[in-house]
């Protein structure tokens, strides 16, 4: 039984979810690679290799699960990913923290259309467990209470509690309007109400702008000029 745990694959080896499902000899389901199952795939794995690396006899051969940095006895993550820098959860278990950006289903929450809202930018939750995927990515199960829904979300999309938010901050990846007709050169190139997504944020002396891709082409345009799109129910 020892030895099943010693190939467990480690970080390196674990490069894609299929791999996941080929190593354990189970059939590709993409419905888990999602925000419903893909904290658990991650913590699953995690778990694994610290009870292989619990099991691991004195003076034997070292797991192939365990790259340098692993899993501490305190669950403290300490990954090496690319070999170079060590990747550590920012959040720990219990911590109530706010998602800034909107989470749509993307088609893994049951009973959900692909698309539908999940939870609202703004909405505060818990961190439950947390996991890594594909080496560069956190996953953190939050629990929001006001829904009573546990969803995955990526590192980058939460802050802490304590840190100022402003509600009407245009993010990256916000969905945008125009609210004024754009031109180049005399040309009209975005018209108005034209929707758009931020790719980059930018704050300087005249005030903040943003670069929006409008229909593949991107602009660099005022705040003044764009408005985001309200949330709904899906």
């Amino acid at each position: 039984m020892m030895e099943w745990f010693y190939q467990i694959p480690g970080v390196d080896e674990l490069r894609s979810a299929e791999s996941f499902f080929q190593f354990f000899a189970v059939p590709y389901q993409p419905e888990l690679l999602g925000r419903c199952c893909l904290p658990v795939l991650a913590t699953f794995h995690r778990k694994l290799r610290a009870r292989g690396a619990a099991a691991k006899p004195a003076g034997g051969k070292r797991p192939r699960s365990l790259a340098a940095g692993a899993t501490t006895a305190c669950g403290e993550l300490s990954a090496t990913v690319s070999g170079e820098r060590n990747m550590r959860p920012k959040f720990t278990f219990s911590e109530e923290v706010r998602v800034v950006r909107a989470i749509r289903n993307d088609g893994t929450v049951a009973g959900f259309a692909p698309g539908a809202l999940l939870v609202r930018r703004g909405s505060t939750g818990f961190v439950r467990d947390w996991g890594v995927f594909l080496q560069d990515q956190i996953i953190y199960q939050i629990h929001f209470p006001q829904s009573d829904r546990i969803i995955g979300c990526r590192e980058q999309e939460l802050i802490p509690i304590t840190q100022p938010w402003l509600a009407g901050n245009l993010q990256y990846g916000d969905n945008v309007a125009c609210q004024m007709a754009l031109a180049v050169n005399g040309e009209v190139v975005v018209a108005v109400g034209q929707r758009g997504r931020i790719e980059a944020t930018d704050r300087g002396e005249t005030g903040d702008s943003y670069t929006v891709d409008f229909s593949g082409r991107w602009f660099r345009v005022p705040a003044q000029a764009i408005t985001l799109i309200e949330e709904r129910e899906e």
